[in-house]
């Protein structure tokens, strides 16, 4: 890359952004992080607000990727307003920052949503990548979803360079009881460490897009690999990203357990 890197990255109030941010410094690259919510945990956090375009410019300036972690502000206690408030930043204030990231020439961007855009769906289902989402009409999953459109049309439109990951509930291994096992959780170090491959990681010829154009927009799920998982992450495991986590919360690799069946 032609400047710093630098990184913008969104719901730094949260266990994920610290994460990323730790593990892009350990790379030699700079981090911001900025969030959209009040909120009351304590660190290097600033606030800021997506929906105004000068804040947004200065805060991309000198960013070369921005890290949209949509699914992790809080949404302010449940209210109307906070709820407005929260889905007027993740929809209206995720379009302005796309805006200015494409006016500021970043060179990547790495969204992260959850996988409740799928909480629709009966749970008896196996879901792709390729699955449309449905959410339920609640703001949370609502909110995640309407991010998600808001970034696959300014990929396109905008030839912004994106990635988007879905996840489950981001913990720390060592923090959750021991024997337990949720299958779930993944462990903020391990979404950091996709997060960054996501951003560095020349992507393969099949997922570049072909003679007629290129391929701006990509879809990763990140799950522990364990039977019968229902989101399916076939692509995160055999497409550029080659996510295999770290921490496995107990799981036996799925190799594991046909070696031993």
């Amino acid at each position: 890359m032609s400047r710093i890197v630098n990184a913008l990255v969104t719901g730094g109030s949260s266990l994920l952004a610290k994460a990323v941010a730790r593990h892009f410094r350990g790379q030699g690259w700079g981090a911001r992080l900025v969030d959209a919510i009040p909120c009351s945990t304590e660190g290097e956090w600033e606030q800021t607000d997506f929906l105004s375009p000068d804040a947004n410019a200065e805060l991309l300036r000198q960013c070369s990727v921005l890290i949209h972690l949509f699914g992790f502000h809080g949404s302010g206690g449940g209210t109307e307003d906070a709820n407005g408030a929260y889905l007027d930043q993740l929809t209206a204030g995720t379009y302005s920052l796309l805006q200015s990231a494409k006016d500021n020439a970043v060179e990547h961007v790495v969204a992260v949503s959850s996988f409740d855009v799928f909480s629709g769906y009966p749970e008896c289902y196996r879901i792709s990548e390729s699955w449309a989402p449905l959410p339920v009409l609640e703001i949370g999953p609502l909110a995640q979803y309407l991010a998600e459109e808001v970034c696959r049309h300014s990929a396109r439109t905008l030839q912004l360079d994106t990635v988007l990951l879905r996840i489950g509930e981001v913990v720390i291994e060592e923090d959750v009881v021991e024997g337990a096992q949720n299958p779930l959780w993944i462990d903020a170090r391990d979404v950091a460490a996709s997060i960054w491959d996501a951003c560095t990681k020349p992507i393969r010829g099949h997922e570049a897009g072909h003679a007629y154009g290129s391929n701006p927009w990509r879809v990763y799920h990140l799950v522990v690999p364990q039977e019968n998982e229902r989101f399916a992450t076939g692509k995160s495991l055999h497409y550029s990203l080659q996510f295999v986590p770290e921490h496995r919360f107990g799981w036996a690799s799925p190799e594991k357990e046909a070696k031993t069946s």
